[in-house]
């Protein structure tokens, strides 16, 4: 089974003293709103922010599998931790919906496809589709 979130940490380089984490919170967050992010806060170190489930996106759209995340921007001596956690359970309620939708109804109405046959191809497109996507985005 694939992890249903992904944390992770990334270091930042400094920019000199004319940046501070204040100023890279409030940048991050203005991008993540122009992103599509909604119920977005900015408090403290933290930023969070929530996905909708139902929106037109591209497939370019870097929040599409994302249902919530949490930010935490920290000074370090070299720079800033940018510390997150993304929950990734919208993907796998999506990718279930496709699966069963498109190729699932399909299938069980095929005369020379055998149930075994259809659930092997049923969940080959499943992982493909969770799998893909999960990879894209930890990537």
């Amino acid at each position: 089974m694939f992890p249903l979130s992904i944390n992770g940490e990334v270091t930042v380089g400094d920019w000199g003293s004319e940046l501070d984490h204040e100023d890279l919170r409030r940048v991050l967050a203005r991008e993540l709103e122009s992103l599509g992010a909604r119920e977005l806060s900015a408090e403290s170190n933290v930023i969070t922010f929530r996905s909708t489930l139902f929106r037109i996106m591209l497939s370019t759209d870097l929040l599409a599998p994302v249902r919530f995340g949490r930010i935490r921007v920290e000074r370090r001596n070299a720079g800033f931790s940018l510390r997150y956690h993304i929950s990734l359970s919208q993907l796998v309620v999506v990718a279930t919906i496709v699966a069963v939708t498109f190729f699932g109804i399909p299938l069980s109405r095929a005369l020379n496809v055998s149930v075994a046959q259809g659930a092997a191809l049923l969940c080959s497109v499943w992982l493909s589709l969770v799998g893909g996507n999960w990879f894209i985005t930890a990537v």
